[in-house]
């Protein structure tokens, strides 16, 4: 029913259900992969209409979980979510209905802001399960074709990602010109924070 159940597991009932209030909430098609966050404070819901969404599980309301965010991007339906051991990042991998065209069905997310960090080309002809290992260094990936692969994903973020939330942006900008002067955040290793290391977080955004 395009639904999130949550259930208290020692008596067997159904606690709460995260749906269609307001209706742009609710997902459009079944379903696939639920995952608590390490912390228990986030659900991520995977979907056959092609995102996740992320729920507050600190917040109900009878019929309706606090929806935090939407993550888009993945081709085709998602089979399974997973947070790393740490909880900063989500793995998601699909089914690539343009599996034609490309593989590009194994993705990892920043689970704070959505961005997406990588898309990983598995060529596993759409992934149906995910999993990080306990130090969240590997990823294993089971696709349709009958394979499970690791991947080595320890992300190391570009140095113009000042906050390291994946992406650089105006707010990697912002910490760069607030530290002028000083010898943090220093990118071209001339000692100072200056006009050059401004040029260079510009450039990669």
């Amino acid at each position: 029913d395009n639904t999130v159940k949550l259930w208290d597991v020692d008596r067997g009932l159904r606690l709460w259900t995260l749906t269609e209030h307001p209706s742009d909430v609710t997902h459009t098609s079944d379903v696939t992969s639920v995952a608590f966050s390490p912390d228990g404070k986030i659900i991520a819901s995977g979907s056959l209409d092609n995102t996740v969404k992320l729920w507050n599980n600190r917040k109900w309301d009878v019929n309706r979980g606090e929806l935090l965010r939407t993550l888009t991007g993945d081709i085709g339906s998602v089979r399974s979510v997973a947070f790393s051991p740490d909880g900063k990042t989500i793995a998601t991998g699909s089914w690539d209905y343009t599996i034609n065209i490309s593989h590009e069905t194994l993705r990892l997310w920043n689970a704070d802001t959505g961005h997406l960090l990588r898309t990983i080309d598995e060529k596993q002809w759409g992934v149906n399960s995910v999993a990080f290992s306990p130090d969240g260094k590997v990823l294993a990936s089971g696709g349709r074709n009958g394979t499970v692969l690791l991947w080595d994903i320890a992300i190391k973020h570009r140095p113009e990602d000042i906050n390291s939330d994946g992406v650089v942006n105006i707010q990697d900008l912002v910490l760069v010109a607030n530290g002028f002067g000083t010898a943090a955040p220093d990118l071209n290793g001339d000692g100072i924070v200056n006009i050059l290391d401004l040029v260079l977080v510009a450039e990669a955004f």
